[in-house]
């Protein structure tokens, strides 16, 4: 039996945080085919609704707004399809405040093998910036790659992931990471399923606000107060061990399943 582990934190700004008024987006022309050395001054909406990324160029988060033109740049690197976003080396580092927004659904994201792919805001004159968001659904990752998200250094409040559902990790590598801001919070939203792979969680004020995290039977977990990986072999919970147990006083967080092998002697 999988063990769930519940902690009733507070959780109200993260359910409130896609209402916070947005500073103004940048006025500069969109950049079709970004490569890794440029900062797009837009961020992303994927709509699950139709497997298409559009610029967030008015800032409403919404694919279906004339404004927010449709993104073909990056050929190769991403694809697309109902419901489904396939990356395979993506690089979206933007000066706008979301990187990536998710709307109209849940979204599978499917990371290719040995690929590492980024989704950073580097704003810092917006109320609140996040690296990946969404407006309903729950985000599912999966595959054999690395997805880093990053917020950028708010005014107010920064966020590596933050949801109304919650996410999923099915496989790859998922590192969730906060801006510097008086909120940082590498995770906030109602829970996360850990399934198979490897979860971070960092922010200077906590590593994840949820309500429930559901863990398998067996995993390895490192946590930390400092914003920092620990290091080391880490803690493995398997049946009447010591589980792991969400706190605000940790700043980092990695969760790893299967387990981590033991230590070379």
């Amino acid at each position: 039996m999988r063990k769930k582990h519940k902690q009733l934190l507070a959780v109200a700004l993260a359910a409130a945080v896609m209402l916070i008024p947005h500073a103004a987006a940048a006025s500069a022309a969109p950049h079709i085919g970004a490569d890794a050395s440029y900062e797009e001054p837009y961020g992303l909406i994927f709509d699950a609704a139709t497997g298409k990324l559009h610029l967030n160029i008015s800032n409403s988060d919404d694919p279906a707004d004339p404004a927010n033109l449709e993104y073909t740049g990056q050929t190769g690197k991403w694809s697309g399809a109902p419901g489904v976003l396939r990356l395979d080396g993506f690089v979206w580092d933007t000066r706008g405040e979301k990187a990536l927004t998710v709307a109209n659904g849940t979204v599978a994201i499917e990371l290719s093998a040995g690929s590492v792919n980024r989704l950073a805001s580097l704003c810092a004159s917006a109320p609140l910036t996040y690296g990946l968001g969404n407006l309903g659904g729950a985000i599912v990752v999966s595959g054999e790659g690395e997805l880093n998200v990053t917020g950028g250094p708010a005014v107010f409040s920064s966020y590596g992931a933050v949801t109304n559902s919650g996410i999923i990790l099915d496989g790859g590598t998922l590192r969730l990471k906060a801006g510097e801001s008086a909120v940082s919070r590498g995770f906030a939203g109602p829970y996360i399923t850990v399934n198979k792979g490897v979860l971070s969680a960092a922010g200077d004020t906590t590593a994840m606000e949820l309500q429930w995290l559901d863990l398998p039977d067996v995993y390895t977990y490192w946590a930390s107060p400092d914003n920092a990986d620990p290091g080391g072999a880490g803690i493995t919970y398997v049946n009447g061990g010591v589980p792991f147990t969400v706190s605000p006083n940790y700043k980092f967080v990695k969760i790893q399943s299967p387990p981590a092998p033991p230590a070379a002697k």
